[in-house]
Protein backbone atom coordinates (compact mmCIF):
# COMPACT_ATOMS: atom_id res chain seq x y z
CA UNK A 1 0.00 0.00 0.00
CA UNK A 2 1.50 3.01 -0.92
CA UNK A 3 1.89 6.10 1.45
CA UNK A 4 0.14 9.36 1.42
CA UNK A 5 2.52 11.52 0.88
CA UNK A 6 3.09 9.16 -2.62
CA UNK A 7 -0.61 9.63 -3.13
CA UNK A 8 -0.14 13.26 -2.86
CA UNK A 9 2.86 14.09 -5.12
CA UNK A 10 1.48 11.78 -7.73
CA UNK A 11 -1.76 14.33 -7.88
CA UNK A 12 0.77 17.47 -7.71
CA UNK A 13 2.33 15.70 -10.88
CA UNK A 14 -1.27 15.07 -12.60
CA UNK A 15 -2.44 18.41 -11.70
CA UNK A 16 0.23 20.24 -13.47
CA UNK A 17 0.41 18.01 -16.19
CA UNK A 18 -3.40 18.82 -16.80
CA UNK A 19 -2.48 22.77 -16.44
CA UNK A 20 0.18 22.37 -19.14
CA UNK A 21 -2.44 20.42 -21.69
CA UNK A 22 -4.83 23.08 -20.76
CA UNK A 23 -2.18 25.69 -22.16
CA UNK A 24 -1.55 24.05 -25.16
CA UNK A 25 -5.57 23.34 -25.73
CA UNK A 26 -5.40 27.60 -25.39
CA UNK A 27 -2.43 27.85 -27.83
CA UNK A 28 -4.34 25.47 -30.39
CA UNK A 29 -7.67 26.70 -30.60
CA UNK A 30 -6.18 30.48 -30.67
CA UNK A 31 -3.77 29.18 -33.46
CA UNK A 32 -6.91 27.78 -35.30
CA UNK A 33 -9.04 30.67 -34.50
CA UNK A 34 -11.46 28.74 -32.77
CA UNK A 35 -11.43 31.49 -29.58
CA UNK A 36 -13.68 34.53 -31.03
CA UNK A 37 -11.68 37.38 -29.06
CA UNK A 38 -13.86 39.61 -30.38
CA UNK A 39 -16.19 38.38 -27.60
CA UNK A 40 -13.82 38.74 -24.84
CA UNK A 41 -13.95 41.82 -22.58
CA UNK A 42 -11.05 44.55 -23.30
CA UNK A 43 -11.52 45.97 -20.15
CA UNK A 44 -12.33 43.91 -17.15
CA UNK A 45 -11.35 43.67 -13.27
CA UNK A 46 -10.78 41.18 -10.87
CA UNK A 47 -12.41 41.77 -7.18
CA UNK A 48 -11.03 40.03 -3.75
CA UNK A 49 -11.80 40.82 -0.18
CA UNK A 50 -8.30 42.80 -0.81
CA UNK A 51 -9.94 44.60 -3.33
CA UNK A 52 -9.74 44.96 -7.02
CA UNK A 53 -7.62 45.99 -9.77
CA UNK A 54 -8.47 46.32 -13.12
CA UNK A 55 -7.35 45.72 -16.78
CA UNK A 56 -7.59 47.43 -19.95
CA UNK A 57 -6.16 45.38 -23.01
CA UNK A 58 -6.49 44.98 -26.56
CA UNK A 59 -4.06 42.61 -27.61
CA UNK A 60 -3.68 43.30 -31.45
CA UNK A 61 -4.41 40.18 -33.27
CA UNK A 62 -0.75 39.43 -34.40
CA UNK A 63 0.09 38.94 -31.21
CA UNK A 64 -2.45 36.47 -29.83
CA UNK A 65 -0.59 33.57 -31.06
CA UNK A 66 2.54 33.98 -29.71
CA UNK A 67 1.53 35.06 -26.32
CA UNK A 68 -0.73 31.96 -26.12
CA UNK A 69 2.66 30.02 -27.14
CA UNK A 70 4.65 32.09 -24.32
CA UNK A 71 1.95 30.94 -21.90
CA UNK A 72 2.94 27.20 -22.81
CA UNK A 73 6.23 28.04 -22.09
CA UNK A 74 5.70 29.57 -18.89
CA UNK A 75 3.92 26.85 -17.76
CA UNK A 76 6.43 23.93 -18.86
CA UNK A 77 8.13 25.54 -16.15
CA UNK A 78 5.62 25.64 -13.38
CA UNK A 79 5.05 21.85 -14.90
CA UNK A 80 8.43 20.93 -14.51
CA UNK A 81 9.33 22.53 -11.10
CA UNK A 82 5.80 20.72 -9.90
CA UNK A 83 7.17 17.58 -11.32
CA UNK A 84 10.58 17.69 -9.37
CA UNK A 85 9.46 18.76 -5.92
CA UNK A 86 6.44 15.65 -6.24
CA UNK A 87 9.16 13.43 -7.74
CA UNK A 88 11.21 13.92 -4.32
CA UNK A 89 8.45 13.41 -2.15
CA UNK A 90 7.34 10.33 -3.53
CA UNK A 91 10.66 9.07 -3.89
CA UNK A 92 12.76 10.82 -1.83
CA UNK A 93 16.04 12.74 -2.62
CA UNK A 94 18.72 11.05 -4.51
CA UNK A 95 21.31 9.40 -2.31
CA UNK A 96 24.10 11.68 -3.07
CA UNK A 97 26.56 8.56 -1.53
CA UNK A 98 25.34 6.52 -4.62
CA UNK A 99 26.43 6.25 -7.87
CA UNK A 100 24.60 8.69 -9.95
CA UNK A 101 22.54 6.11 -12.95
CA UNK A 102 22.23 7.61 -15.88
CA UNK A 103 19.72 5.76 -17.37
CA UNK A 104 15.90 5.06 -16.71
CA UNK A 105 14.14 7.24 -13.96
CA UNK A 106 17.12 8.12 -12.12
CA UNK A 107 17.78 10.34 -15.65
CA UNK A 108 14.21 11.48 -15.81
CA UNK A 109 14.46 12.54 -12.54
CA UNK A 110 18.04 14.51 -13.40
CA UNK A 111 16.51 15.77 -16.87
CA UNK A 112 13.44 16.99 -15.14
CA UNK A 113 15.19 19.06 -12.29
CA UNK A 114 17.78 20.46 -15.01
CA UNK A 115 14.50 21.36 -17.06
CA UNK A 116 13.38 22.86 -13.88
CA UNK A 117 16.72 24.43 -13.48
CA UNK A 118 16.49 26.10 -16.64
CA UNK A 119 13.33 27.47 -15.83
CA UNK A 120 13.97 28.74 -12.95
CA UNK A 121 15.22 32.14 -12.79
CA UNK A 122 13.45 33.21 -16.30
CA UNK A 123 10.50 31.22 -17.30
CA UNK A 124 9.97 33.03 -20.65
CA UNK A 125 13.77 32.73 -21.63
CA UNK A 126 15.30 29.27 -19.90
CA UNK A 127 18.63 28.51 -20.24
CA UNK A 128 20.63 25.01 -18.97
CA UNK A 129 22.49 25.92 -15.59
CA UNK A 130 23.59 22.61 -14.93
CA UNK A 131 25.35 23.58 -11.51
CA UNK A 132 25.70 19.98 -10.13
CA UNK A 133 28.78 18.54 -11.85
CA UNK A 134 27.62 15.17 -11.59
CA UNK A 135 24.94 16.12 -13.59
CA UNK A 136 26.87 16.80 -16.67
CA UNK A 137 26.73 13.90 -18.92
CA UNK A 138 24.80 12.25 -21.18
CA UNK A 139 21.86 10.23 -19.68
CA UNK A 140 19.15 8.17 -21.56
CA UNK A 141 15.44 6.79 -21.05
CA UNK A 142 15.44 3.84 -23.86
CA UNK A 143 11.52 3.62 -23.51
CA UNK A 144 11.05 7.09 -24.60
CA UNK A 145 13.74 7.40 -26.91
CA UNK A 146 15.44 10.05 -25.14
CA UNK A 147 18.95 10.82 -24.80
CA UNK A 148 20.22 14.44 -23.62
CA UNK A 149 24.01 15.00 -23.11
CA UNK A 150 24.01 17.83 -20.54
CA UNK A 151 27.48 18.92 -20.61
CA UNK A 152 27.43 20.35 -24.12
CA UNK A 153 23.53 21.64 -23.08
CA UNK A 154 25.57 23.62 -20.12
CA UNK A 155 24.97 27.55 -20.12
CA UNK A 156 23.33 27.37 -23.65
CA UNK A 157 19.52 28.58 -23.95
CA UNK A 158 16.74 26.42 -23.69
CA UNK A 159 15.13 24.62 -26.66
CA UNK A 160 12.74 22.03 -26.73
CA UNK A 161 14.69 21.03 -29.69
CA UNK A 162 17.41 19.48 -27.11
CA UNK A 163 15.25 16.92 -25.83
CA UNK A 164 13.09 16.03 -28.73
CA UNK A 165 10.73 18.87 -28.84
CA UNK A 166 7.40 19.71 -27.23
CA UNK A 167 6.95 15.32 -27.93
CA UNK A 168 9.69 14.80 -25.81
CA UNK A 169 8.41 17.10 -23.35
CA UNK A 170 4.95 15.23 -23.25
CA UNK A 171 6.98 11.65 -23.38
CA UNK A 172 8.90 13.00 -20.33
CA UNK A 173 6.27 13.75 -18.19
CA UNK A 174 4.09 10.82 -19.08
CA UNK A 175 7.31 8.83 -18.23
CA UNK A 176 7.58 9.85 -15.15
CA UNK A 177 3.85 9.70 -14.46
CA UNK A 178 4.29 6.26 -15.00
CA UNK A 179 6.95 5.57 -13.18
CA UNK A 180 5.62 7.09 -9.37
CA UNK A 181 3.65 4.71 -7.82
CA UNK A 182 0.30 5.23 -8.50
Amino acid sequence: MEGDKEVKAKQKMKEAYTIWVFSWMIWHSTKSGKIDYSKLPKNFSIESENGAIAFKTDIPSTEREKLALNNVIAVTGVCFNTFDSAMDEALGKFDKTLPLQTTGLSAARVIVKQIRNAYAHDPIHPKWVVGNPTHRKTFQIIEIGLTVNLDSLNRRDFRVEHINGFVGLAKLLNYCLDNVTD
